[in-house]
């Protein structure tokens, strides 16, 4: 505003969206929206406080009051600190007035943004608006470590788990369906840069290094490479780029990609994958020169592990006390133990320092049908290092003759 002439009025004005979120209540707490009517292109949107505690939401949806099939757009999206946000979406059709269910994660203590629509040409052979009943239920467990991790000894983990909101339905399922093996590079390559376009406004060169890995496929398998320190990272890495590239021995190149790397199936033999990063300091370039690549391979259907779980730490040795489910009391913990898989079903020539990687999920959904039981929406990392592989027997042949003789006989001789 011009202080010179304050009847004028304001010189530019900036709005302001406040916007507050619908705090819920109840056990468990629910959020019901009655009676929305949706026309072609119409949309609803809802700003939840989700509550702590939270880790997954039911969603019913019923719709009435039209004669033509209708098309719908679902959408819920969290903003995460210093990570991507928690994004879910589908899209359904009602040939007929019905209800359906659906379920995905979220994460306590965020503001969740839910969006209905209709499609844009959903309808138009009919002037009648479409009645929709939607109700949203927030159920979870919460555990105390979000990540578990098997040393790969035969020590169970000890896992604590909480109900914050209601009463849940405790039923843990851990499945290994990957396997990571780790690589060292075999050769690495500095190279400046040549081109002006790859000098920064200060003068510096861009310098690119070259890092190659060699791995085998005994048998053809999707795989996909892993770099935990530059994958998934674009805004916040101090690196410019990276690429990465898949050769046969023959040169033919099966895959490339970059930040967000992909699976590929490959046939059996031998393969060359480069590795590109780019920056201008070669101190930080000469410390990623034995950067470990993991080559991520899905297992076979038949050779995934399904973990057991056990209400004593020494359930995996004895045999017994295998714990199946529980009802979680709000407030009240829940301890039990997952076990480490046998060796018998440890995946064949996977070398010490394997690691094997699945999820873990703790709770089910509540559904009209009892008997077809759906495991919760949210689920968690669970990985196992592999051990040392067992000794070999033939090299205790070369032993003395007594050694070979029973307990009692070598006693009586030092007798």
């Amino acid at each position: 505003m011009d202080c010179r002439a304050p009847w004028r009025g304001p010189i530019f004005r900036v709005p302001i969206t406040i916007i507050k979120p619908i705090a819920l209540s109840g056990e468990p707490p629910v959020l019901s929206l009655s009676k929305l009517y949706f026309k072609s292109g119409h949309i609803e949107r809802r700003f939840i406080n989700v509550p702590i505690g939270a880790s997954w939401a039911e969603v019913t949806m019923r719709t009435s009051a039209f004669d033509t099939p209708r098309r719908f757009f679902l959408d819920t999206v969290q903003m995460c600190p210093l990570k991507r946000p928690i994004k879910w979406e589908s899209v359904v059709t009602f040939s007929s007035p019905s209800i359906k269910n659906f379920s995905f994660p979220v994460e306590g203590g965020l503001t969740l943004e839910l969006s209905i629509a209709q499609f844009w040409s959903s309808g138009n052979a009919s002037h009648e608006p479409t009645c929709v009943d939607f109700e949203i239920v927030f159920h979870g467990i919460f555990i105390d470590q979000k990540v578990i991790a098997l040393d790969g000894s035969e020590s169970p983990m000890r896992i604590v788990a909480r109900s914050l909101l209601a009463s849940e339905r405790l039923v843990p399922v851990a499945t290994l369906n990957k396997i990571k093996i780790p690589y060292r590079p075999v050769d690495s390559n500095f190279c400046p840069l040549p081109t002006s376009r790859d000098r920064l406004p200060s003068g510096k060169q861009i310098i690119a290094l070259t890092l190659t890995y060699k791995f085998k496929l005994e048998d053809g398998a999707e795989v996909k490479p892993h770099l935990p320190l530059l994958n998934n990272r674009i805004y916040d890495n101090k690196f410019e780029s990276q690429f990465y590239r898949i050769s046969d021995s023959n040169k033919c190149v099966y895959s490339s990609g970059d930040v967000y790397p992909s699976y590929v199936k490959l046939p059996k033999g031998e393969y060359t994958l480069q590795l590109y990063i780019r920056h201008e300091n070669v101190q930080i370039l000469e410390k990623l020169k034995q950067l470990v690549l993991f080559i991520e391979r899905k297992l076979e259907k038949k050779d995934c592990i399904q973990l057991s779980f056990y209400s004593e730490p020494d359930g995996p040795i004895i045999g017994n006390a295998a714990f199946k489910s529980s009802v979680l009391v709000p407030g009240e913990p829940e301890a039990f133990y997952v076990g480490p898989p046998s060796r018998e079903k440890l995946p064949k020539g996977a070398p010490p320092g394997s690691v094997l990687v699945g999820s873990i999920t703790y709770g089910i959904v509540s559904s009209f049908n009892k008997k077809d039981e759906q495991h919760a929406p949210a689920s968690y990392s669970i990985l196992c290092i592999i051990p040392p592989s067992k000794v070999d027997d033939t090299k205790e042949k070369g032993v003395s003759v007594e050694t070979k003789k029973s307990i009692s006989e070598r006693l009586n001789d030092e007798v």
